[in-house]
């Protein structure tokens, strides 16, 4: 079959789309294997406004998938594919053989292979002919969600979609190319979109009930070139897990300190708030409380930030996450205890 290609005035306005959206290619890695379509890779750089490797398809959207007839209206029958990397990722001197790169090449060509369609939720599993990976043997496709990304490009009556590459387990993807539920996307929002081989399985956690992970608030240190510790990011986490403990919320095995409390979270517990620590009316208040959202616990340590900073340096100087730079001291924990003090309270008088 003959292969498809992108007009010149389609190239030059996705291309211009890219260079808007994820920044200026390095380099272009030629598809190996050109089949109904020439997939190849653009590879940005690290940049101070975006601090991890980029990789992005160009060419898979030059031919439509078979999208079902009830599905075109939303013109889903084009889509690039967009990869994270982190600013240290190793290619080992070979961007194009890379496994990274061989998973785009892979996921680029399934739809036209199997004449079926990738779009927003589905999942695949690999073929090994194209990458093979102990780590990671499927992927699933969500919309990109790093800061000024754009899910997708009109030229035209012709749109593309860009989604995000999500590498998973056997577990997450199942077998073949499966269109997950609403649920599985929000258990993927709780992941950071970058890459990460040590990444914790979603699928053995709880989402029923909030939790937390200091790695995600490290990853917004390194992407947002934040100057302060590492160690800020497990602030609120343990004074958090502190408060509990203090309460007699914590369940006993893991209630067992070993140093001060942001130690014993990092060391111990992973760097992890997880809701099977807690116990009695301590369980159900952190389900309820426990969230992003402005009214729950990070929407209350936000707003410490910005009560402490001020709004205007919180956003200019600090990029809108100036509780990673909270100090760790006693007055610290003394004002989060008497935040959680009066949301329990609250929450109290909303059961009765």
């Amino acid at each position: 079959m003959k292969i498809k290609r992108y007009s010149k005035r389609m190239n030059n306005a996705l291309y211009a789309q890219i260079v808007h959206s994820f920044g200026v290619p390095r380099e272009v890695l030629r598809d190996p294997a050109p089949e109904f379509v020439a997939a190849d890779i653009l590879v940005i750089e690290p940049s101070a406004k975006r601090n991890c490797y980029t990789l992005v398809t160009f060419g898979m959207g030059a031919r439509r998938m078979n999208v079902p007839r009830e599905l075109r209206q939303p013109r889903l029958a084009r889509a690039e594919l967009v990869l994270h990397l982190p600013h240290d990722w190793n290619f080992g001197g070979d961007v194009a053989n890379s496994w990274p790169a061989k998973l785009l090449f892979g996921v680029a060509h399934m739809p036209f292979r199997e004449k079926n369609y990738l779009g927003w939720g589905h999942s695949a599993e690999i073929d090994e002919a194209y990458v093979r990976s102990d780590l990671f043997v499927g992927a699933m496709l969500a919309t990109p969600s790093l800061n000024g990304e754009t899910g997708a490009i009109d030229c035209g009556r012709t749109r593309v979609n860009f989604y995000e590459v999500v590498p998973l387990n056997i577990e997450k993807t199942g077998d073949g190319v499966v269109e997950t539920d609403l649920s599985s996307q929000d258990e993927m929002r709780a992941v950071s979109p970058m890459l990460d081989v040590c990444r914790i399985d979603v699928c053995d956690r709880d989402f029923s009930a909030p939790l937390d992970d200091g790695r995600w608030h490290i990853w917004k240190i390194h992407y947002k070139r934040l100057k302060t510790d590492e160690q800020n990011a497990y602030n609120h986490i343990a004074a958090y897990f502190e408060w509990a403990y203090e309460r007699g919320f914590v369940r006993p095995p893991y209630a067992v300190l070993e140093g001060d409390f942001r130690t014993h979270v990092v060391e111990k517990l992973g760097g992890r708030l997880l809701s099977l620590y807690f116990e009695g009316e301590g369980a159900a208040f952190t389900e309820a409380y426990y969230s992003e959202h402005s009214d729950g616990y990070m929407g209350d340590v936000n707003a410490l930030a910005v009560q402490t900073f001020g709004e205007n340096r919180n956003k200019k100087l600090y990029r809108s996450e100036g509780y990673l730079f909270l100090p760790y001291d006693k007055a610290y924990r003394a004002r989060i205890m008497a935040i959680l003090d009066r949301r329990f309270e609250e929450w109290i008088k909303e059961q009765s």
